[in-house]
């Protein structure tokens, strides 16, 4: 499968989350912090297509095991920079409660399963 192929099943993807998350603002159902769903939605999306195109140039490597390495490590840096991003949102806000964070899961979840899915057409193919 082409990058330029997948890149653009990602940004589908992305789309229709988006507007699921549209869908749930207008309905108010994002709770008192909404503007930390889309962040988030904004952060998966760009880290999930970097980490594709990144994959994407090191897999033409000889090398197979580096197809493994790369995708464990893009889920580590993925995490890293998630728990980052959660707690720049803490120290900034300071939300009243922890409810804020369940659409951080959610989105998490559903990038990281597209992400994954992905990176191993990606590694399986070069």
């Amino acid at each position: 499968m082409p990058i330029s192929s997948i890149l653009k099943n990602v940004v589908l993807f992305a789309a229709i989350v988006g507007l699921g998350l549209g869908a749930l603002q207008y309905l108010q159902l994002l709770g008192a912090h909404p503007d930390f769903a889309w962040i988030c939605f904004v952060f998966f999306t760009l880290l999930t297509l970097l980490t594709i195109y990144i994959t994407s140039i090191s897999a033409k490597a000889s090398n197979k095991v580096k197809g493994t390495t790369m995708i464990l490590g893009a889920m580590g840096i993925k995490f890293l920079f998630s728990m980052f991003l959660i707690l720049g949102y803490i120290l900034a806000v300071r939300p009243d409660n922890a409810r804020f964070i369940l659409p951080f899961f959610v989105l998490y979840i559903l990038f990281t399963v597209i992400e994954t899915n992905y990176l191993l057409k990606i590694t399986k193919t070069q």
